[in-house]
């Protein structure tokens, strides 16, 4: 007996309703497409372009950074296996949604940067580079269709008549069976699934609403461009997704990325470590960033807890640049935050020290602006942050090593501080500055630390040199020494170059 093929497809296409027209004269049978989806309906579905040419499937999307597909779209032979490994994929992904025309130019275009598949199930979440905002992510069932049911399939496979059609199709199938993981489905009036429409959505349609059942796994492929004509079976399998709303929460739960820093947040004399999390836009559109912290007992890390969300602010992580210290001098370790405003209605650049995270020892307080730049111009792009106590009054000051760009042929760069009272930071001031040496910012690492040991925090930069005519490497460590109220000319302590 044969077994329905797997409708990964090694070449581009479109999902075909097809029927195999019964005639009564000797012409051979002839197959003809079912109807476009209708412009602007199912945006959700999306177009997965796998490799240079090698597969075209479709998926879902189910979060603004999410679309679920079938994992046998990422593996090279789906017949030894449908699960692909977790992490990027082994070859570049190119996703489209909300395109049901890909001659028009609406829609998301991104990639894919993260597999997560699914234990047990020809299914995987795909994370995209870039949010797809302003297209509504289908709803997930939580409950099955029934055996006689009849549900919509739609997606990017091959027509009875196209090999890759520019548009989106949709046909009606009726359920056949369900059992714990699949649903067995079989096309009405001769439509079918095809090659291409492998990860596509299996849609239940009742009471003016659509929802998520299955992901399209499986087709004969019958009447389907390119099989054999003898080949006339309707029937598909399809993989539930109604019982992993679970495993799909936590999915699209997923941290995206962190900015880590450290210190002593409970005062118990031993540094733990904190992460800033990107979880990327929500069902809204509003950027969410959580807070953890990793607390030491003195031989191991705790696991790990949220200290802080942003819950209904929208607090965008790509914005953020972080550090940390005892701002307020009361032996507990805060966190900072420099954040990007972009430019205010008269140009100017606009950022804000957030004198974010304030230690009680258990938890932080809620965020509380330090600083404005106001009707300063501040290019949050030119910065890079760090803390340390400069003036050795026992309160963390934050610096700002700063790209002033190219003034008279020369590379200016300026290190600020900004004074912590206690209470607030004080306006910045300069504390050091390149002029008359040019100084690449670019090229500049810095990094705080009592250097002399005399109570006062100094800097020290690490500096690439590039390349040297003899194809060397070259990199060197610089020492500005605070004196209080300002730092001293840097001091080269080490170069590469010098053994």
């Amino acid at each position: 007996m044969h077994r329905p093929r797997t409708r990964a497809a090694l070449t581009s296409g479109l999902l075909a309703a097809t029927v195999v027209a019964s005639a009564l004269t000797a012409a051979p049978a002839q197959a003809a497409s079912g109807s476009p989806a209708a412009s602007g309906s199912y945006a959700f579905t999306a177009r997965l372009a796998i490799g240079s040419g090698d597969r075209v499937c479709s998926g879902t999307l189910v979060d603004p950074q999410w679309v679920i597909s079938a994992g046998s779209c990422f593996v090279d032979n789906p017949a030894a296996g449908t699960t692909p490994p977790a992490g990027p994929p082994t070859k570049p992904v190119t996703v489209t949604v909300g395109r049901g025309d890909l001659a028009s130019t609406g829609g998301h275009i991104t990639t894919v940067t993260e597999l997560v598949p699914a234990p047990g199930r020809d299914l995987v979440m795909a994370r995209l580079a870039a949010p797809a905002q302003g297209i509504t992510p289908v709803t997930l069932a939580t409950t099955p269709p029934a055996t006689g049911d009849t549900v919509r399939a739609a997606g990017f496979g091959r027509t009875a008549t196209e090999w890759s059609p520019m548009k989106l199709h949709t046909g009606s199938f009726t359920v056949d069976g369900v059992d714990t993981n699949q649903l067995a489905i079989t096309g009405q009036s001769g439509n079918a699934l095809c090659a291409g429409d492998t990860g596509g959505p299996l849609l239940r349609e009742k009471d003016g609403k659509t929802e998520l059942i299955g992901v399209n796994s499986k087709s004969w492929q019958g009447g389907c461009w390119g099989t054999d004509t003898s080949e006339v079976r309707k029937g598909a399998i399809s993989t539930r997704t109604d019982d992993l709303n679970a495993w799909l929460q936590q999915v699209r739960a997923l941290p995206q990325q962190a900015q880590v820093v450290d210190g002593d947040f409970d005062g118990d004399g031993k540094s733990d470590v904190a992460a800033l999390y990107d979880y990327g836009k929500d069902a809204q559109g509003r950027a969410q960033s959580s807070l953890w912290v990793f607390k030491s007992d003195g031989t191991t890390f705790r696991a790990p807890r949220v200290a802080w969300d942003s819950g209904a602010t929208s607090w965008t992580w790509a914005l953020s640049k972080v550090t940390s210290g005892d701002y307020n001098g009361d032996g507990k370790t805060d966190i900072a935050v420099l954040y990007d405003y972009d430019q205010t209605a008269d140009g100017k650049n606009h950022s804000r020290l957030w004198w974010a995270f304030t230690s009680t020892g258990t938890t932080f307080n809620a965020p509380t602006v330090a600083w404005d730049s106001g009707t300063m111009s501040w290019n949050w792009d030119s910065s890079k942050v760090t803390s340390g106590d400069y003036n050795g009054d026992g309160k963390t000051d934050i610096g700002v090593l700063y790209n002033n760009g190219l003034i008279d042929g020369k590379n200016r760069t300026r290190l600020w501080a900004f004074t912590s009272t206690g209470t607030a930071l004080q306006a910045p001031k300069i504390i050091w500055d390149s002029d008359p040496t040019s100084w690449s910012w670019d090229a500049s690492q810095p990094l705080s630390g009592d250097i002399t040991g005399d109570g006062k925090t100094d800097m020290a930069i690490f500096y690439d040199y590039g390349t040297t005519t003899d194809g060397r490497t070259r990199q060197a460590l610089w020492n500005l020494t605070s004196t209080g109220d300002t730092m001293t000319a840097p001091r080269r302590d080490w170069d590469s170059t010098i053994q």
